[in-house]
């Protein structure tokens, strides 16, 4: 049953209600509004977090897991526009002997060289990440493979590598590296990595069954030499190159 109130008591109780509700709803908004910055400053925090998650702490380029989230971005991207995307696997496997020989000043350099590098290749459009302690990803969207091998060879030159000099001494890293780019069998950026390193154990395994082949039958004729690796531009029908063979980094000028 409806309460009635007389109009002067109405009036009254009327304002005061009001001034209580207008009161309460001010303290429920600013309410909301602490919480909503709590929540946002959590969400940034989580964000913050799952970022660095994502990054190598070395080179502040992406990491494996990075390059999976992010590449699979472009990937869809690419596909959404009918453009291919390619992925390049670097394998600077000499990088953990310049560590030893030159020291870690030295290596953190070298690989900011090499940082610099694999951004240029990868340009404003890509992304190059850090997969690995000497293995370097870079994802080139809209670019196929002939224009993703050019680009390559623009910025690292051909034969590939990366030249390197500092305290009187100069050094030239030549890495491995393996092309894959998108087709119709291609379901995210990591089946193009996968590819890509796969390609890389096969012929490197390949090489060392090779070399270990003719070393031995070079020992049972004359005296023990070590052999150069072959240049190898093809394998498997992927393209997997090591444009120059491979030596023990040393210096080529000392003081």
């Amino acid at each position: 049953m409806p309460t009635h109130f007389q109009p002067t008591q109405q009036s009254c109780l009327g304002d005061s209600m009001t001034g209580a509700t207008r009161r309460s709803a001010a303290r429920a908004v600013r309410a909301m509004r602490v919480l909503a910055l709590q929540v946002g400053q959590r969400l940034g925090l989580a964000q913050s977090v799952e970022q660095r998650t994502r990054l190598d702490p070395a080179t502040s380029l992406y990491n494996k897991f990075g390059l999976m989230a992010y590449g699979d971005k472009l990937l869809s991207e690419c596909e959404a526009h009918q453009r291919e995307i390619s992925v390049a696997v670097f394998d600077f496997a000499d990088l953990i002997e310049v560590r030893s020989i030159y020291g870690t000043r030295f290596a953190r350099d070298l690989t900011g060289v090499i940082v610099q590098k694999l951004l240029a290749i990868a340009g404003e459009r890509g992304l190059a990440s850090r997969t690995g302690l000497a293995e370097f990803t870079v994802v080139m969207p809209e670019l196929g493979r002939d224009k993703a091998l050019a680009a390559i060879r623009r910025v690292l030159g051909y034969p590939t590598r990366i030249e390197f000099e500092a305290d009187d001494n100069e050094i030239v890293l030549v890495p491995g590296f393996a092309l894959e780019t998108s087709g119709p069998d291609i379901e995210s950026v990591e089946d193009l990595y996968r590819e890509a390193r796969m390609s890389i154990d096969d012929f490197q395994r390949s090489e060392s069954s090779r070399i270990a082949h003719l070393q031995r039958s070079r020992e049972r004729h004359s005296r023990p030499m070590k052999l150069a690796p072959r240049m190898e531009p093809e394998v498997a029908g992927r393209f997997v190159r090591r444009d120059m063979a491979p030596t023990t980094p040393a210096p080529l000028r000392t003081a």
